[in-house]
């Protein structure tokens, strides 16, 4: 027999007539509200083998009214306001949860911002802050707001769980995360104390994690090892770990295909974090307002919302992986796993068994049972391959295959395996020119081709420096400002790390800084040696762009080849310059015009001038 709170708790009665007797499961919440949501809960999840009744202490409770065999309050302040001389019978004091779905809403809140919390009491508002908390919500800082507060500041945006009414005029978002379901291990306490759980706690979990997360995939977690894995289905086995639900070992022994878990373990949430199966940006982690950015996210949003492969091109530096988990997290996947692989991280023996899996005994030192690989871990969602210029040979005739049959094969294995996976990939080099070289499938760049976006290296959107910097300090949730010397050094710059290299920059100069002003002798040695050497102003030369195309033009003249706007775009890529065919010809247009070349069309293309050749030797 189980006792809970010092009371004994007996097996459900069977009649003369060999029928198991319903018992009563009485619930107690603080507001009306809470009541309605909770007994649903309840009553979806119980209802089939047990009697539900529920009272909300705001309308009014007497002893009468707890009449059943197992008392469930909604909360320890539902507790305290009851009159506890009237409970005979065994109780718990139900944990509540949340809706993950709904939760997820949060995310997509910039770091930093300042929300107003909206509950009908102090103290849930304060204990449903701390939740979030725990629960890792704490990239967004939480106002609390309840009725009766003293003072309050309004804010753009009010989150509340299911308390819209109580939103106070002038917040111009709502994010309703909805009522707090009561969290599953107590769930299994209540039909414990009922006596059913042996015959049904399998039933009760499976309806409880459909009813607050949603997830369609399946999840294996066997000897430690995630097999596949989504956010959600992260958040709730971290909040079931976190509400120390370990001795129920069985308790996601779930039929119907839905969820599989043979062994939970204490080092879950260490695997889980390790794996990173999602995708952790969004497109407003993508800073800057600037034309180019602006269309390179433009298309990239279009790009997400079709079933397309996408080639991403972009220098070091550039964001390529944050593009691609943007591309993710805004398409019909977001729900889905995202995994990332980089094929210049991997040696090239693991990098196949790593991508396709393998079978027991596939090679010397082969895992027992097998291992199943990233594709298929992959399903559902999208797989960003990364620095895709560096694969071998022979592995890009697998991954052809794999985007022409949308299905592989392990390693050692004779089973062909259809996937439904998003290919996304990424690459800092001219793939063009690779393929002319014949060490990229020409058939595999036209597959990865489909969707294709090319990121601007950030000398080509200098405007956007002053918001990256904005950025950098809100996310350090630091006052500390850069001097206008250093806003000069960094426009000056040709930033051939990008982003990365000022971020980096960034970060050096905050940890030498001691004041709340970054100057110049706070930058890297190396930094401040290459602005005095080398930066000139723009004013005393032609515009850098325009240089690089007049060298490249006199480069392909002196091996007597002929340069069109096309193979001049292609060539521009390895020089950091990322431009259209349009854009090309615009450039053209003004070297032109200060006689630095000749157009001509037909097979005599574009030609240096002797007025072009000169400056090159007094400006090289």
């Amino acid at each position: 027999m189980k006792i809970i709170h010092g009371y004994e708790v007996k097996k459900a009665l069977i009649n003369n007539f060999g029928v198991r007797k319903l018992k009563t499961i009485v619930l107690i919440t603080g507001t009306e509200l809470t009541r309605i949501f909770l007994h649903n809960q309840l009553q979806e999840c119980l209802g089939e083998f047990a009697i539900i009744k529920s009272y909300a202490v705001d309308e009014g409770i007497s002893k009468d009214d707890i009449c059943g065999d197992f008392l469930v309050f909604s909360s320890k302040i539902t507790y305290d306001k009851t009159n506890t001389d009237i409970i005979d019978i065994p109780y718990i004091i139900a944990k509540r949860t949340f809706n993950f779905a709904n939760v997820d809403k949060l995310l997509y809140l910039k770091q930093g911002t300042e929300v107003l919390f909206v509950n009908d009491v102090k103290e849930t508002t304060y204990s449903v802050i701390e939740d979030l908390n725990n629960l890792e919500i704490n990239h967004i800082k939480f106002i609390p707001y309840y009725p009766g507060i003293d003072k309050y500041k309004c804010y753009e945006v009010a989150v509340t769980p299911g308390e819209v009414d109580m939103v106070p005029k002038g917040a111009k978002t709502i994010i309703d995360i909805g009522g707090r379901p009561i969290e599953i291990s107590s769930l299994i306490e209540i039909i414990q104390g009922i006596g059913y759980y042996d015959e049904r706690g399998n039933d009760i979990s499976s309806s409880y994690v459909k009813k607050i997360t949603g997830m369609r995939n399946v999840l294996s977690i066997t000897n430690g090892e995630v097999i596949t894995s989504n956010r959600d289905l992260e958040r709730i086995v971290l909040s079931l770990n976190r509400f120390q639900i370990k001795n129920y070992k069985n308790l996601f022994q779930v039929a119907k295909n839905f969820l599989l878990i043979d062994n939970m373990n204490l080092n879950i949430k260490e695997d889980l974090y390790k794996k990173r199966y999602y995708a952790k940006y969004t497109f407003d982690h993508i800073v800057g307002k600037s034309k180019e950015i602006t269309e390179a996210k433009n298309i990239a949003k279009k790009l997400a919302g079709t079933n397309l492969s996408v080639l991403i091109e972009g220098l070091s530096g550039t964001g390529k992986e944050l593009f691609a988990s943007a591309i993710h997290n805004y398409s019909p996947r977001s729900d889905e796993p995202f995994l990332a692989v980089n094929f210049s991280a991997l040696p090239e023996e693991l990098i196949e068994s790593e991508l396709f899996g393998y079978e027991s005994g596939a090679f010397t030192g082969a895992r027992k049972g097998g291992k199943i690989g990233l594709f298929e871990q992959a399903s559902g969602g999208t797989i960003f391959l990364d620095k895709i210029g560096d694969a071998s040979f022979a592995l890009q005739m697998r991954l052809l295959r794999v985007l022409q049959e949308k299905e592989i094969m392990r390693v050692g294995g004779d089973r062909i395996i259809p996937i439904d996976v998003r290919v996304v990939a990424a690459t800092n080099k001219n793939l063009t020119k690779l393929v002319d070289e014949g060490k990229f499938r020409e058939d595999l760049y036209y597959r990865l081709k489909v969707g294709y976006l090319v990121i601007p290296p950030l000398r080509n959107r200098k405007e956007d420096i002053a918001d990256i910097i904005n950025e950098f300090f809100i996310r350090k949730d630091s006052k500390m400002k850069v001097s206008s010397e250093v806003v000069e050094i960094f426009n000056n710059a040709q930033w051939r790390g990008n982003v990365r290299e000022l971020i980096n920059t960034l970060e050096y100069a905050y940890e030498f800084c001691d004041g709340d002003c970054i100057k110049e002798e706070h930058l890297p040695i190396d930094f401040k040696y290459v602005e005095k050497c080398s930066y000139k102003s723009p004013k005393k030369d032609i515009d850098y762009e325009l240089k690089t195309i007049l060298e490249e033009i006199y480069k392909y003249q002196n091996e007597n080849l002929i340069i069109g706007r096309r193979l001049l775009s292609e060539v521009l890529i390895d020089r950091g310059l990322n431009f259209s065919e349009q854009t090309i010809r615009t450039k053209l247009n003004s070297l032109q015009h200060l006689d630095f070349i000749t157009k001509s069309k037909g097979k005599s293309g574009t030609k240096i001038t002797s007025k072009g050749i000169e400056w090159l030797k007094q400006n090289g």
